[in-house]
């Protein structure tokens, strides 16, 4: 996780939602695996956003 920001507080019974967006695809020539950087969203049952950060993944290659 990197830029974790906390935008409102959450209370006990809040639903909460992730949605992931691709950012930016980093391919590896010489590695089986690239790198993917995801914006995620956290937002209540009112669609307010409480908490917002970006995430770093390692995805294996598709096989040809």
């Amino acid at each position: 996780m990197d830029e974790l920001r906390f935008l409102t507080p959450v209370t006990f019974g809040d639903e909460l939602t992730v949605t992931l967006t691709c950012k930016q695809l980093t391919p590896r020539d010489t590695a089986a695996y690239g790198e993917v950087r995801w914006d995620a969203d956290v937002t209540r049952q009112d669609g307010e956003s409480v908490a917002r950060y970006d995430v770093l993944t390692l995805v294996a290659k598709k096989e040809s």
